[in-house]
């Protein structure tokens, strides 16, 4: 069984996730009830997060390295 999770702005039918038009009156779905806009989200969101990760990594083997050579 697959869940309906957005109604149609045209008609009130209620849609699936996959497609990018209403079963019923054909009308295109709106950008933030697309899959493909959904896979993209997470992807900057991941994207992000794993610079802000290495950046820190980064930053932490710099310091670690300066204070060695300050220290020997």
């Amino acid at each position: 069984m697959r869940f309906r999770l957005f109604k149609c702005a045209e008609c009130g039918h209620r849609m699936r996730l996959s497609g990018h038009a209403c079963g019923r009156c054909s009308s295109p779905k709106h950008l933030f009830q697309r899959p493909s806009i959904h896979v993209a989200v997470v992807s900057v969101v991941a994207l992000a997060a794993g610079v802000l990760v290495l950046n820190a990594i980064a930053t932490d083997i710099t310091e670690i390295a300066t204070d060695q050579s300050d220290a020997g």
